[in-house]
């Protein structure tokens, strides 16, 4: 906790002297120190932690951006990736950007885009034209751990480039690049450690924006090599298909595949009152990229999405219809066809009440011969949602109610029976803000799911307040009641208290302590209580 009430007092000191007409500074800055203590169950947190999340932005002259990250966690995990990062991403005018330590970025829907690096890169917008570079690695080295079932991960390399145009109107032509692996000696390897693997993805991205933009087009199609296995032996006739460019970047041998991927989206908006967006996306097999953390392969989808207000707004309609099959090259022993349907209406009714509707249908069939193994199934969802708010003298109050019911049923003629369940739920809230500034909130909800096997029963109970006292001080506490019933009851009592204190423009400081006790009648035998503690400070700036 020293360090990082040392660290933010630094950091806050910095942003006061560096406040200037030259030099702008910005940002946020949060730091907690918690502690854990658990009563009648093993502990599942560590019992002391603490943590710093700094987001500062420097501007220089006007021209210049730093924005730094800074991520610190007292509890990093050996099998993880760490908690403590720190990166900045400095911006000189308006076409240079810089990378640097822990960044993310995204290059295209096939190459990069949801993964944090730890390296370099730049991105330049002269005018018209796009360039972009960067390397480092999206994972670090975890050597294995067998008493956590962890069998370890290779640092993997990652290097990425983009070179394209793209005009006023928001029309472009990019080519992207990407090449990553796994580096085979950064750890010690066990008989259930996965192979280090290798992808290389090239891809060309269009744009056009017509009508003014009521109209967009936008597209990708990429190719992909992937080496599931870099240790492997080769396979001549394999390689004789790769093009010889690929082969250069990415090891090539008897677990290589090359395949491709393509995204094209259609969008029509010519006014706020409706518009239809068209997307279709198609993911051979055998494309695998490196640069997402999950993308599926063999799969196509197809949506649309419609929408439409009138009444000025106050009455909306919107709807999605999708599809999405696989075994594109009947590689699978049965194809699986998947249908999404969703619709929804929202009646704003006057300005205190509104009704908002949502129906929703999930079907999944697959044509396996066995009838054991086939999939028929149809899950069916309905959820009406009123609100209501209205003052009374200087006091406001806000309802809402949510009901839902679900159903599911499974079609299999040998174990469909078992697969049919049903889900109601209801919950029912309310806000009211009195003139003392005394803020109360309720909320009671239940929920029941039965299934051929067994019924179970949700109930929840919360009370919330809120009261500011003395100028700078907010009280907030809360109590829930939660009972979950199967074939016997359990109960679980949450109390939360936080008091607050404002130092104006130098932040808030926070006190927090929150017990949890779950089954108070001791019906199952495993009464426990956990205790947490947090003393935490914010500032923005």
């Amino acid at each position: 906790m020293f360090r990082a009430i040392v660290l933010c007092t630094a950091l806050v000191g910095c942003a006061a002297v560096l406040r200037a007409q030259a030099v702008r500074v910005g940002g946020s800055i949060g730091s907690s120190a918690d502690i854990y203590r658990a009563y009648g169950n093993p502990a599942r947190l560590p019992s002391e932690t603490y943590r710093t999340v700094a987001r500062v932005n420097v501007v220089l002259f006007d021209q210049i951006d730093l924005p730094f990250e800074l991520y610190l966690n007292s509890g990093q995990i050996g099998y993880q990736q760490p908690f403590n990062q720190f990166g900045v991403t400095p911006r000189i005018g308006q076409w240079l950007q810089l990378f640097g330590g822990w960044y993310s970025t995204r290059v295209s829907d096939y190459t990069f885009g949801d993964l944090r690096i730890l390296g370099g890169g730049v991105e330049l917008s002269p005018g018209n034209f796009r360039f972009a570079f960067h390397y480092g690695y999206t994972r670090q080295a975890r050597n294995p751990d067998s008493a956590l079932a962890f069998w370890g991960e290779y640092r993997r390399r990652i290097v990425l480039g983009k070179l394209g145009y793209e005009s006023a109107d928001g029309s472009f032509v990019t080519l992207q690049a990407m090449a990553s692996q796994d580096e085979a000696g950064t750890i010690r390897r066990e008989s259930l450690t996965a192979a280090p693997q290798a992808n290389a993805v090239v891809s060309l991205a269009v744009g056009s924006s017509m009508l003014g933009g009521a109209v967009r087009l936008r597209g990708e199609a990429a190719a992909g090599l992937f080496t599931n296995n870099t240790g492997a032996g080769t396979d001549s006739a394999l390689a004789a298909n790769i093009p010889s460019l690929l082969q250069q970047i990415v090891p090539t041998n008897a677990t290589s595949n090359l395949d491709g991927a393509a995204r094209l989206n259609l969008t029509i908006a010519p006014s706020t009152t409706w518009g239809l967006m068209l997307d279709g996306q198609w993911i051979g097999p055998g494309f695998v990229t490196l640069g997402y953390a999950q993308l599926l392969n063999d799969v196509l989808d197809l949506t649309a999405s419609p929408y439409v207000r009138i009444l000025e707004g106050k009455l909306s309609f919107r709807a999605t219809v999708g599809r999405r099959t696989n075994n594109l090259r009947q590689t699978r022993i049965a194809t699986i066809e998947r249908w999404t349907v969703n619709a929804g209406a929202n009646w704003r009714l006057s300005d205190a009440i509104s009704i908002d509707v949502q129906l929703g249908q999930y079907t999944m069939q697959s044509n396996h011969a066995n009838d054991t193994l086939r999939a028929d199934n149809v899950t069916q969802t309905v959820t009406l949602t009123p609100t209501w708010q209205w003052s009374s003298g200087s006091t406001s109050h806000f309802i809402s109610a949510t009901l839902t019911y679900q159903r599911t049923r499974d079609n299999n003629i040998i174990s469909g029976r078992y697969g049919n369940n049903s889900m109601l739920s209801a919950t029912l809230a309310h806000t009211v803000q009195l003139p003392s500034k005394l803020g109360l909130s309720s909320s009671l909800s239940y929920n029941r799911t039965e299934t051929a096997l067994q019924n179970i029963s949700f109930a929840t109970l919360n009370e919330s307040v809120t009261y500011p006292f003395a100028e700078r001080f907010t009280l907030r506490g809360t109590a829930g009641l939660n009972m979950t019933s199967t074939t016997s009851s359990t109960f679980q009592l949450l109390l939360r208290a936080a008091l607050s204190y404002s130092l104006e423009q130098w932040g808030t400081l926070t006190l927090q302590v929150m017990n949890n006790t779950f089954d108070l009648t001791a019906q199952q035998g495993n009464r426990y209580s956990e205790l947490f503690g947090s003393l935490q400070y914010a500032v923005s700036f």
